[in-house]
């Protein structure tokens, strides 16, 4: 008979699988790296241990992993940035000076195929390496594309041909990774309300229009004025959810591998 040990059985030190871990990782990935956060799986784990964990960073590569690589937003709109961070995503965004052509009434037949190609050049015009993201929205009336107004006064005018009225907004979508580009697009039926000059006048005096296709923005005070949305939300905001994340996935790319250390918890 085998007398049993009496000592304890220990867990393996974590700061030696950590480096197992960051050995057989960096193996892996030599050929190509990016930063990315790894959290190694062991089976015994601490409070000290899971602080150390949490610190972990090592490179990954783009070919093995392909969705760990930066992740940029193509763009200066703190709306697009904002739908990515309460996503849970990690990226850096990085405002492009693409010069935009102005539309055309041929545009106004096509605006899909219009905003597609403005998306393509603002993700063309973006100066860093990853995966770039780029996307423009414009609204339309009658074929009248309506992009953003250039003072109060066209605003004033945008909001009165819109006002009672079924209106369509359109977003492009372009993804470019190196040299090659991708690009879609969505559109949303948006119907307004009735509103006298006084109440338009006041929204456009807040300055929220100024800057926004249509002049006006639904995730603010905007959405007063919106009667009813017929399709993607997040498109008339300015970026289709939906739409990105299916075109990530065609392309082999999951959103999850872009979600920060912070909101995986929250998730």
């Amino acid at each position: 008979m085998v007398k049993a040990s009496s000592r304890p059985r220990t867990a393996p030190c974590f700061s030696n699988v950590l480096a197992v871990k960051t050995v057989e990782v960096r193996k892996s990935v030599a050929r190509k790296g990016v930063p990315v956060r790894v959290r190694p799986s062991v089976e015994f784990e601490g409070k000290r241990e899971r602080a150390e964990r949490s610190r972990f960073v090592c490179l990954a590569s783009s070919g093995s992993f392909p969705y760990m690589q930066r992740l940029v937003l193509a763009s200066a709109s703190p709306r697009r940035s904002q739908l990515l961070r309460d996503l849970g995503l990690a990226f850096e965004a990085r405002p492009t000076h693409a010069e935009e052509p102005a539309p055309t009434p041929a545009d106004g037949q096509c605006p899909g195929a219009y905003v597609e190609r403005l998306a393509r050049l603002k993700a063309a015009a973006c100066s860093l390496d990853g995966l770039v993201i780029a996307a423009d929205t414009t609204v339309v009336l009658d074929e009248q594309i309506l992009n953003k107004p250039r003072d109060e006064e066209e605003a004033l005018v945008m909001l009165r041909l819109l006002q009672g009225r079924t209106h369509e907004v359109f977003t492009g979508v372009c993804l470019r990774r190196g040299d090659e580009f991708s690009s879609e697009h969505e559109r949303t039926r948006v119907t307004f309300g009735a509103f006298n000059d006084q109440f338009l006048r006041a929204y456009i005096a807040t300055g929220e229009p100024l800057d926004k296709a249509g002049a006006y923005g639904a995730q603010g005070r905007g959405a007063l004025l919106i009667e009813r949305i017929e399709g993607d939300y997040h498109n008339v905001v300015g970026l289709p959810l939906f739409l990105l994340s299916k075109m990530l996935r065609a392309r082999g790319v999951g959103v999850e591998g872009f979600w920060n250390e912070e909101s995986q918890g929250k998730l």
